[in-house]
């Protein structure tokens, strides 16, 4: 799709380190700017921060249409919207007064309401999973894998993931909702999140979902084998919550199939050392780069994708199914049921299936490893689903519009003498 007559090229702006250092980055900034490249709608700058030589890094901040800031939560990122918004006017390179850049809050996460288990409690935690606040001096316990409680967290100390303190944590929290309230307006990956960030007073909130672009999954073909059933697991030890209730299941399938195998890629839980060895296959994790390449080349047969119902959890999007069924060869997907794999995401029986207890989720994957028929008809219709509503050209289109309406309506509420050039 080229640039429709009429239509406005966007500049775009986002700072980020590294657009492919991980899934978030690559699905929130660099496929939505990508394609908005390709379609001719957009130029953009994905700044990676670090020093510059032609010195035009304020040039392109100035110049931009919309700055986009994914889950940037620090006191300078405030500081700048609000130094933008506090001027009517820019003076460009060519002397030419234009708007100031409109602001844009991305997030994927609710990051309000992190797990006490997931690694980024330790600079996010300020409060505990049933609501209730933190408070300073706090030494927070939860149950291991074993049903023992123990110590998890102390103000005021040092872990492996960074500093762990309870009064930064809710400075952090606090600088979240201005940044929300603050900015032109703000895009979630699903309403759920929507929802939460209005209820913090965000002013214009778009959904733009995680979506898909073709050149991520390339035409690889794989012969899977006959002899066993392959399963695939993968995601990082925040996902401990969403194992532990399944660990004593996953040893009853593995007891009862032996020709399962499964293949966890990224992290092992203590579920997962209860099977064989010979039916364990580790493999360690990478960055993002590379990850649909090699998805598509494990060659498994059912693809796992538990997730344990809580806020946090509950804001996320589907893309453990949509990224093994969108793979030329794709797998058929045992899911959680609940708003995220549930709902608008698999059709129970057609595109995938979902679990609500252990037991479920034993008698699911015991007939998806016995039914390859079933596995076939589930991940066929996926693949199908998935290619037709989440490729990235229709969302990103959309949200082209809304970066649109949002930079001319900047335009038209200028209605004071222009300021001078304040970078």
């Amino acid at each position: 799709m080229d640039l429709l007559l009429g239509e406005r090229k966007l500049r775009l702006y986002a700072p980020v380190k590294n657009v492919h250092f991980s899934a978030c980055h690559h699905y929130r900034v660099y496929t939505p700017f990508e394609v908005m490249k390709r379609y001719g709608l957009a130029d953009y700058l994905a700044d990676d921060l670090a020093p510059r030589p032609d010195g035009h890094r304020e040039d392109d901040m100035a110049y931009a249409d919309i700055h986009q800031y994914y889950l940037n939560i620090t006191p300078a990122v405030l500081d700048r919207i609000n130094h933008l918004k506090g001027h009517r006017y820019l003076r460009d390179k060519h002397g030419l007064f234009r708007t100031p850049p409109r602001t844009v809050f991305d997030a994927d996460d609710s990051i309000q309401h992190t797990d006490v288990f997931n690694p980024r409690f330790t600079t996010l935690g300020s409060e505990l999973p049933d609501g209730r606040k933190i408070e300073p001096g706090c030494i927070i316990h939860a149950e291991d894998s074993e049903g023992h409680i123990g110590e998890v967290w102390r103000d005021e100390n040092d872990y492996p993931d960074g500093y762990f303190s309870v009064a930064q944590n809710m400075r952090k929290q606090r600088i979240y909702k201005m940044i929300i309230r603050a900015v032109s307006g703000c895009t979630v990956s699903n309403e759920r999140l929507a929802k939460i960030f209005r209820g913090y007073g965000a002013k214009n909130v778009h959904v733009y979902p995680n979506c898909i672009m073709e050149e991520d999954y390339p035409q690889i073909r794989v012969r899977r084998p006959s002899d066993h059933v392959r399963i695939l697991w993968q995601g990082g030890y925040s996902h401990f919550t969403d194992w532990n209730p399944l660990k004593d299941a996953l040893a009853e399938v593995f007891r009862a199939r032996p020709k399962a195998r499964l293949v966890v890629w990224g992290m092992l839980f203590p579920g997962h050392h209860a099977i064989p060895k010979k039916q364990l296959e580790f493999i360690p994790w990478d960055r993002y780069g590379r990850f649909t390449f090699r998805l598509a080349t494990i060659g498994h047969h059912i693809n796992l994708a538990p997730l344990k119902r809580n806020t946090f959890n509950d804001c996320k999007t589907p893309i453990k199914w949509i990224e093994s069924s969108a793979i030329t060869t794709p797998a058929a997907t045992l899911a959680a049921d609940g708003p995220v794999y549930g709902g608008d995401a698999i059709k129970h029986g057609e595109t995938g299936l979902l679990y609500e207890t252990p037991e479920q989720f034993t008698e699911y994957l015991i007939e998806l490893i016995d039914d390859a028929s079933l596995r076939q008809k589930l991940a066929k219709r996926a693949h199908e689903d998935v290619w037709d509503r989440y490729e990235a050209g229709p969302h990103v289109k959309a949200l082209y519009r809304w970066y649109l309406d949002l930079r001319e309506k900047g335009e038209r509420d200028v209605l004071d003498p222009p300021t001078l050039y304040p970078f």
